[in-house]
């Protein structure tokens, strides 16, 4: 409870429908306490065609949500792990890696490096590790 101008207000309250311009603040702090946006992880495999399009012998990133990758075959380096000020020494994982859309199509040369590589955002191992070192020499596609 805080007193304002000697009226009492109560933080807990719940609001229906708000009738005092006080009532609508405090929904508005409420609201603004919420989380942006949730986020889904959908734990299938994605196919190919709905990654990357081909036209032209030209290959593009083409996909609208961002995009989790799980890479099993090398685990995560001990300077990702202890990579924040005040992190703590912690069993290595499988590198994850996000890649978030920012304009698209994006064109991916034959080397698998993208023409233009701020069309996109990279979260998580990918981002530590920059994207030009991220993909293994065997990567395949196809697989």
């Amino acid at each position: 409870m805080v007193k304002l101008h000697r009226n009492k207000i109560n933080f807990l309250k719940k609001i229906e429908i708000p009738k005092t311009p006080l009532d609508s603040a405090l929904v508005t702090l409420k609201k603004a306490r919420l989380p942006k946006f949730k986020d889904y992880l959908y734990k299938s495999k994605v196919p190919i065609k709905d990654i990357l399009k081909f036209k032209n012998g030209v290959s593009y990133l083409n996909f609208r949500n961002n995009l989790s990758i799980v890479y099993t075959k090398e685990l995560e380096e001990e300077g990702y792990i202890l990579r924040a000020a005040f992190s703590k020494p912690r069993k290595a994982l499988p590198q994850t890696s996000s890649i978030i859309p920012l304009k698209l199509p994006t064109i991916i040369d034959k080397n698998g490096t993208l023409i233009n590589p701020l069309n996109v955002f990279y979260e998580g191992y990918w981002s530590y590790e920059k994207f030009a070192n991220s993909l293994p020499l065997d990567y395949d596609p196809k697989i």
